[in-house]
């Protein structure tokens, strides 16, 4: 169909696409523009550079941080401000899911038997030597397993330091080897002080003799003043930055849970052991719902221990199994504690009992705990007790001889309570 001068007319060669406009106008008297190909590449715009990870907007990379999890470690690398994000992230607690349970352990090595001289008959008697089973020292290594959610075993090392002990169905066990965090061997320590000190009074007797100047007695001993200092320094910077290296690292593992729902710490033996020190030490400011205390004897210095730990921790359950009750102060030790946490449950192990301890609590008459009853009572605390030649204990519950519950609520006291064992899950 034609059309009069000056007018418009319809381009039906042009093919129809979304980008373009489908009508084009223009005068009968021109001709169709024609393109250089060279002209339209050059007023297209040039194609952006590769996408740079380091230069994302911060809400976009804390986006890719939710999403991608797993590959935190990889983001850290990228640049400065994905690591400052990350570790953004890392710190909210909101972030963080608890740890449900774990398990400090410090295990006596077994005793070994060894060739042992001693001399029989008195000071001029003879030397004998026999076979005999010996305690070797106690290392201050640490048994360390803890049930983690599923999902955390990039975040927390796992296959670097920590191995996977135990797969469940939504959580994991992993346990590291044992791990040193003091030093509990100061006779060492002692040793090397003597050896140095034989050699210094040595040395100048020893160059006195070999040069057969008197200045050898002046130069023995400044050499020795100037080395000792100089071999325990590098010697004890080596140990304590090791020790500090692995505190660290236990830290950073606590730091990355929200809270802690129970703690097992085993192993107590002795009041100067700094095995409960040393681990508690690491643990920082986070929360922990339950604890159990497995320990030989519950003495001034435990349970002043116990009472700070609870207290900074925030420890609403404590359950404390004791292997020795003698000098036992109770009273003091409930109202200082039940002041602070919720319930506490003290249990004495049934390990070495003799027959004339079945009518006792805690080597205490039935008469005493019934007048502390009452006087626990008139301070707001609920005491129960319970013993094994009780009609109403529970054996297959509580495994120990006594079982004590001491609670300022009513309700949350209760003998024989599960939270005793600890054992849902792990820990085999």
């Amino acid at each position: 169909m034609g059309c009069t001068r000056g007018s418009a007319k319809i381009d039906s060669s042009l093919s129809l696409s979304p980008s373009f406009l489908p009508l084009s106008l223009f005068s009968t008297r021109s001709s169709i523009p024609q393109l250089n190909m060279e002209e339209t590449l050059e007023l297209m715009p040039k194609p952006s550079s590769s996408l740079n990870l380091s230069t994302l907007p911060p809400d976009i990379i804390r986006i890719i941080i939710i999403m991608e999890k797993d590959s935190m470690d990889s983001m850290r690398l990228i640049s400065r401000s994905w690591n400052s994000l990350v570790v953004e992230y890392l710190k909210d607690a909101h972030n963080k899911l608890p740890l449900e349970r774990l398990h400090l352990h410090r295990i006596l090595p077994p005793a070994e038997m060894q060739t042992v001289t001693r001399r029989v008959g008195g000071p001029i008697g003879l030397w004998i030597s026999d076979r005999q089973l010996v305690q070797p020292p106690r290392k201050p290594q640490v048994h360390i397993h803890a049930v983690i959610p599923k999902g955390y075993e990039k975040r927390i090392g796992v296959n670097k330091w920590l191995t996977i002990h135990q797969k469940f169905p939504e959580a994991i066990e992993v346990a590291p080897e044992p791990q040193k965090f003091v030093e509990s061997v100061p006779y060492k320590r002692i040793l090397v002080y003597f050896l140095i000190l034989i050699a210094s009074v040595i040395s100048p007797f020893a160059a006195f003799l070999s040069f057969k100047s008197p200045w050898a007695l002046a130069i023995g001993p400044l050499v020795g003043l100037i080395l000792s200092p100089l071999i325990l320094c590098l010697r004890d910077s080596k140990e304590t930055r090791n020790d500090q290296y692995r505190s660290a690292r236990f830290a950073r593992f606590i730091s990355s849970f929200s809270r802690l729902e129970s703690l097992i710490l085993d192993g107590v033996y002795d009041p100067f052991d700094p095995y409960f020190d040393s681990t508690t030490s690491t643990f920082g400011d986070i929360h922990i719902d339950r604890m159990l205390l497995g320990a030989s004897e519950c003495d001034m210095g435990l349970r002043k221990r116990i009472i700070k730990l609870t207290r900074k921790h925030n420890i609403q359950h404590v359950a404390v199994i004791i292997r020795k009750c003698t000098s036992f102060d109770i009273r003091k030790f409930v109202i200082e504690i039940v002041r602070i946490s919720a319930t506490v449950s003290i249990y004495e192990d049934n390990t070495n009992t003799s027959d004339n301890r079945d009518n006792k609590y805690f080597d205490m008459s039935k008469d005493y705990w019934i007048a502390m009853i009452q006087y626990m009572k008139k301070e707001g605390i609920l005491l129960k007790l319970t013993s094994s030649e009780d009609d109403n204990f529970n054996d297959e519950i509580c495994s120990t001889r006594v079982c004590a519950c001491i609670s300022n609520r009513i309700d949350d006291c209760e003998l024989g309570n599960r939270d005793y064992s600890f054992t849902e899950r792990g820990f085999t």
